[in-house]
């Protein structure tokens, strides 16, 4: 059954087990993004938004530095990342071309500062954690802007179902 943020949020931070493996899919997701917005620019001849990807590749990487301090002070391990049954199984068919990607990236950001302002908003969260994603949510905002200029609203729509079936897979609400 599909949970809202809110929802989720309050069963990951009562449980240790949920909130560690949170985590973990927090670092290799931040490392991924990284990876792939990198191979994103280096597909471009625009230099423009080359620029402006390889700029959102290295706040990717500084963010899956700051989660990765997160676990190493919890000695969490980070293991090893399993991309089965995850939202880019969902949406890979999808990005086709480079505004395809793009929307898909816009609402890929979208529906993480769902997540990211709930836990900021929340003055029970961890410290740590709720300082770290305060810092990640600037650059996060500015991502789904910058995501969203280098696409078009026909491009979003067309790949939307797609993001539909993602947010499934993650068990959120549409």
């Amino acid at each position: 059954m599909p949970v809202t943020s809110q929802q989720w949020w309050a069963e990951v931070k009562q449980d240790p087990a949920k909130f560690n493996e949170w985590l973990r899919k927090q670092y290799h997701g931040e490392v991924t993004a990284a990876v792939r917005i990198l191979a994103m620019a280096a597909d471009t001849i625009n230099a423009d938004n080359k620029r402006v990807l390889e700029q959102i590749a290295r706040q990717e990487e500084q963010h899956a530095a700051w989660v990765k301090e997160l676990l190493d002070n919890r000695n969490v391990d980070p293991g090893q990342h399993d991309e089965s049954a995850r939202y880019w199984g969902e949406v890979s068919a999808a990005a086709i071309t480079f505004e395809d990607k793009a929307a898909i990236a816009t609402l890929a950001e979208g529906m993480r500062l769902e997540r990211i302002r709930v836990i900021v908003a929340d003055e029970a969260a961890p410290p740590d954690v709720r300082f770290t994603f305060e810092r990640i949510l600037h650059d996060e905002e500015w991502h789904e802007r910058a995501f969203a200029k280098l696409t078009s609203p026909e491009a979003i729509e067309k790949v939307r179902p797609y993001h539909t079936l993602g947010r499934e897979v993650l068990g959120l609400e549409a």
